[in-house]
């Protein structure tokens, strides 16, 4: 019965936790999102006698994956978590504000109204607090600051480095330009630069403090021993720097960087043309990425294949923004033999409005009472295990064949 309540305050904390992120913005928050699962996932299973059972849960537990999404809304008085089965609601809890605490109320639970005091409630969430692993304190404002203001000393370092410009046709990220800015540094004068920035920023106070509250010491001096190894080694050891922008006459903008070294290079360029950005990279061919960022309509995509150990992965991320909502999606594509594997997230960041559905005749019952009264917790905890085995049913009529998987795998015949 503990562990069950357990549950339930982490979610009355977590619904709770929702209203006070937003409690500054002046329209409820929505985000829905669910899980893509694409190819053939018997190649994950281990090939041995026996398991051509667990070969025949694949697909219907696959198409449980891309059935399933959850929900969350939330404004400064209400939450809400929905378990979204096929578009329909599978199961749902909510939380409300009221006069002296929040109420609670759910498909999993629905003959009652759970009740906890706001004195309650704080008790729990400084509980969490104190329990965190990563708790971070400081004044993260003066650490901002003074991160953005070493960051642009290092910017205009560099700028000082601007050579004369040169006009022409120059070609760089599939756009055209007419003239041409390089830098006069090094690659050793580059990394000394951005070492000896990265010691300030570990140096400040307000870093310090930080990672103090997230229980990490830093020190400054770990920098020193690179930044000996860089000035001691030879100029012919380290790759050649080549640094330039570009611009034209409709106010395109373009950056090439270059490390360049024996067979091995390193590039990026980045071109903005008529307000659309695209970046390309490409580190020693083990990482290739490309992004492209439309400013004025709002979308972002980036498509990239890097190699984890000897296996070579793609990866692809969009966001498409509007005034009322916000669409994303990721993937990442595994090769298995001749049947790839795609594993993706997608959703949309909307500003639907918590719902809060309370039914007449619901028995209210108190948590921290509940928490006292181990009777009142027992008949709360065989509610919410009798709601927990309905929302099960739900997904075994809609899915049979795990039914049948279940019913074998405990040694029940299936009916």
């Amino acid at each position: 019965m503990s562990s069950i309540l357990s549950i339930v305050i982490a979610i009355v904390v977590g619904l709770t936790s929702l209203c006070g992120s937003v409690s500054a913005l002046d329209k409820p928050v929505s985000l829905e999102a669910g899980i893509t699962v694409d190819g053939d996932l018997s190649a994950l299973m281990p090939q041995q006698e026996g398991s051509a059972q667990g070969l025949e849960v694949i697909e219907p537990l696959k198409k449980l994956l891309n059935a399933l999404k959850l929900r969350f809304a939330a404004d400064p008085s209400a939450a809400q978590l929905e378990i979204l089965l096929d578009g329909a609601s599978a199961a749902s809890v909510a939380a409300k504000a009221e006069d002296e605490g929040w109420a609670v109320v759910s498909t999993l639970f629905p003959s009652t109204k759970l009740t906890v005091s706001n004195e309650t409630l704080n008790s729990f969430n400084e509980a969490a607090a104190a329990n965190m692993p990563l708790n971070p304190a400081g004044d993260t404002g003066a650490l901002g600051e003074a991160i953005g203001a070493e960051f642009e000393a290092l910017f205009q370092a560099f700028r000082d480095k601007a050579g004369e410009t040169e006009t022409g046709s120059f070609t760089v990220g599939g756009a055209e330009f007419t003239s041409k800015t390089p830098y006069n540094i090094t690659t050793k004068e580059a990394a000394k630069l951005v070492l000896e920035t990265l010691k300030k920023i570990l140096s400040n106070e307000a870093f310090a403090s930080f990672a103090a509250s997230m229980g990490q010491t830093v020190s400054p001096e770990q920098l020193d021993e690179a930044l000996e190894s860089i000035e001691s080694s030879a100029d012919e050891d380290v790759p050649a720097l080549i640094l330039a922008e570009y611009s034209n006459e409709a106010g395109d903008t373009g950056l090439e960087v270059l490390l360049e070294k024996d067979d091995q290079r390193m590039g990026l360029t980045a071109v903005t043309v008529a307000g659309v950005t695209t970046a390309n990279l490409d580190v020693f061919g083990q990482l290739t990425a490309s992004l492209v960022y439309d400013k004025e309509n709002k979308q972002f995509d980036l498509n990239a294949a890097f190699m984890a150990g000897e296996t070579n992965l793609n990866l692809t991320a969009s966001v498409k923004t509007t005034d009322d909502r916000s669409d994303f999606s990721a993937s990442v594509t595994v090769p298995m033999g001749e049947n790839p594997i795609t594993l993706g997230l997608s959703g949309a960041l909307t500003h639907d409005a918590p719902v809060f559905e309370e039914a007449e005749g619901l028995q209210v019952a108190d948590l921290e009472s509940m928490m006292k009264d181990e009777e009142a917790g027992t008949a709360f905890a065989n509610e919410l295990q009798v709601g927990l085995i309905s929302l099960l049913g739900k997904v075994m009529q809609q899915y049979p064949e795990l039914a049948v998987f279940m019913n074998n795998s405990q040694g029940t015949p299936a009916q």
